[in-house]
């Protein structure tokens, strides 16, 4: 977002336009493939692309070789017919930044959001298992130890792998919160915050029985639209792989960031936490 605030990238425009290798076939003769893929669909999950691998098998893959996949894997649907979450795409969009920004993903991230907002704590690199909270896994998730946990946080996941203290999260949500300005750091202009923040999937369903509303925004969940929250219609979002979940509600001046270190962990414990927290407001 802060590459289209700044002129260098057009949502609606084809990523190949930035990265002619990207090229997936399309699924079947006649529907469009990759030379239709947009920015906005990857970030809104409805690009038609699906991920590569299940997360703990990537470790074994490597980022170079996951974005070269996705470059030439033909996709699963025709870009914005329907919303399928996926977060191998996401590496697409850490090329784009890349490309256009002249830095690396991780670097960009540390030069133009982390410093900026103080959220010196937050990386890639998690630190040795004594140094940080233990990592554990749910008994019905995938078999995941701490060795695994440091190999998937190496690939630099742009759609997952970041590790970070509740305050720096806060930072991160407030910044969201405020517009795109926390204290005298600027990120992005409110408009971009609204705009990426804003429900981009209507009339788009995801595939199930029945067929279900996403309800989702650029990169953020919209939990406060489907009627079984507290958030209000304006509530952004996002959980994540081990249990975690940052949830902002501008309409009631609130952050909430919820942290576990279970992988596979349940949705249950952080929306838990987040009606309690409704609940204590007048």
């Amino acid at each position: 977002m802060q590459l289209v605030e700044a002129g260098q990238l057009v949502l609606d425009d084809p990523v190949v336009r930035y990265l002619p290798e990207f090229r997936p076939p399309p699924r079947g003769q006649g529907e469009p493939g990759g030379e239709a893929v947009t920015a906005w669909q990857i970030l809104s999950h409805t690009s038609g692309m699906r991920d590569i691998a299940e997360p703990l098998e990537r470790v074994g893959i490597g980022a170079t070789r996951i974005y070269e996949e996705l470059c030439r894997r033909p996709l699963a649907s025709p870009p914005r017919a329907e919303y399928s979450y996926c977060s191998d795409s996401f590496y697409v969009l850490g090329e784009l930044i890349r490309r256009l920004s002249g830095l690396p993903y991780p670097e960009y991230l540390r030069e133009r959001l982390f410093k900026p907002l103080g959220m010196v704590s937050t990386s890639f690199d998690p630190g040795p298992a004594g140094a940080r909270a233990p990592f554990h896994a749910a008994p019905e998730a995938e078999p995941a130890t701490e060795d695994t946990f440091s190999a998937l946080a190496s690939l630099a996941h742009p759609g997952a792998g970041l590790s970070a203290p509740a305050g720096d999260v806060v930072a991160f949500g407030r910044a969201m919160l405020f517009g795109g300005t926390l204290d005298s750091a600027r990120v992005l202009g409110r408009p971009f915050v609204e705009l990426m923040t804003r429900e981009q999937t209507a009339g788009i369903l995801e595939s199930g029985t029945p067929p279900r509303e996403p309800r989702y925004a650029l990169g953020w969940a919209k939990s406060g639209l489907d009627g079984s929250s507290p958030g209000s219609p304006a509530q952004f979002g996002h959980a994540g792989a081990t249990g975690t979940r940052l949830w902002v509600d501008p309409a009631h001046d609130l952050v909430i960031v919820f942290l576990m270190n279970v992988w596979g962990a349940e949705n249950h414990y952080g929306l838990s936490a987040v009606q309690a927290l409704y609940g204590a407001l007048d």
